[in-house]
């Protein structure tokens, strides 16, 4: 991967990942998460009710999600990418690719961001509770 590439993504990479990526060779997986810049419109779950507004928003971050992250699930696809996660909830995919693939993945209009997919670990709990 040339030096401009990496360069040109490097707002759209994290640190962690961008740091990895220099150490491993391009065949070699890394697990990611995609993060996609549209956001969906809330809009019209404000007019609901609460309960109507619980049922619905699901639904809607569902479509939102699926219309969105379509065509890069279909690249993803066409490229021999098998794991691939779709994280409704915030607009993002988790997914694993060859190394070779991350910058182009950053350069695509829709990607806003790709992070490591790595384990958080949680504060333990004080005096007992959760």
């Amino acid at each position: 991967m040339t030096t401009s590439v990496w360069v040109q993504a490097a707002g759209v990479i994290g640190d962690p990942l961008r740091g990895i990526l220099g150490d491993i060779e391009p065949e070699e997986d890394i697990a990611v998460i995609i993060y996609f810049s549209a956001r969906a419109d809330l809009a019209d779950l404000q007019a609901m009710e609460s309960e109507q507004r619980r049922t619905a928003l699901p639904t809607l971050l569902i479509k939102h999600a699926n219309r969105i992250q379509s065509p890069i699930k279909a690249y993803l696809r066409s490229q021999g990418v098998t794991r691939i996660k779709t994280l409704w909830i915030n607009n993002s995919l988790a997914v694993t690719v060859p190394a070779r693939m991350v910058a182009t993945l950053a350069a695509r209009p829709e990607v806003e961001r790709i992070d490591l997919d790595a384990m958080v670990e949680l504060p333990a709990p004080v005096n007992g509770r959760q």
